[in-house]
């Protein structure tokens, strides 16, 4: 099994376990979230990609799909961060700084596909090692990086203060070493438009997909349970649905 098989296997399960919630109208967000990554990891393979794409005209086309969903996966996630980790954090989603790092970063990605070659269909666009081409992917993970910095403080924060409980603190570390490996993996991607290469492919490609199952586990223990230190119930939820707050000064139960 492969880490894309992995990772896949990981989101289709949590959008499952999502999936009454979602019906219920609690924390749709989240649901949409894993709904497109699971699409995206979907299309990471090469079977389904080139049946599909050779559809569309076998031009690649679907990749600038798979490009939105992940975008669109990404926009919900920060959307479900900033509900759990304080809606303070949303300016960084849906303010206007969001939505234009959002815009300038899918019309980044419709320009530079148009400009890079692509002449058959190629799941990841794996066998063309141009310079356009590798702009073209680093462009794609623009925004995903961008969400993730936007919540690597908060998260790491919470993982790190001794006053919530340890379920809070396991899954906020889960949660932030995902968001690391989301900015190690453009990281790697902008280094290899400079140098090219099967290490920082490599390096782009795993820390992507591993911060993936990492981003289920976090999520899923964050959505598990009510927790009796650290979690408040969020205005609208039941006790399946958590918004983390401040800790108690105290760390004994009540």
């Amino acid at each position: 099994m492969t880490l894309t098989t992995v990772a896949l296997t990981a989101c289709l399960v949590a959008a499952l376990l999502r999936l009454y919630g979602a019906i219920k109208n609690r924390r749709r967000s989240l649901f949409v979230a894993l709904v497109s990554l699971s699409v995206a990891l979907f299309f990471a393979l090469p079977e389904p990609y080139s049946l599909v794409d050779s559809l569309m005209g076998g031009q690649n086309y679907l990749n600038l799909v798979v490009r939105g969903a992940t975008f669109l996966a990404f926009l919900a996630l920060g959307i479900s961060l900033a509900q759990v980790y304080g809606a303070g954090n949303s300016m960084w989603v849906t303010g206007r700084l969001g939505i234009s790092v959002l815009i300038l970063a899918v019309a980044a990605s419709v320009v530079s596909f148009m400009m890079a070659s692509h002449a058959h269909s190629d799941a990841g666009l794996t066998d063309y090692d141009t310079l356009s081409v590798r702009v073209y992917a680093a462009i794609g993970k623009i925004y995903p990086a961008y969400i993730a910095a936007a919540f690597f403080v908060p998260v790491w924060k919470v993982a790190g203060t001794s006053g919530f409980a340890r379920r809070v603190r396991w899954s906020s570390g889960f949660l932030g070493l995902a968001l690391g490996g989301t900015l190690a993996s453009a990281s790697g991607q902008i280094l290899a438009c400079w140098f090219p290469g099967p290490l920082t492919q490599q390096l782009a490609s795993n820390a992507a997909y591993t911060s993936v199952v990492f981003f289920m586990v976090g999520l899923l223990l964050l959505n598990t349970r009510r927790w009796s230190r650290g979690v408040s119930q969020a205005q609208s939820s039941t006790p399946n649905e958590v918004a983390i707050t401040k800790p108690t000064t105290s760390p004994a139960s009540s």
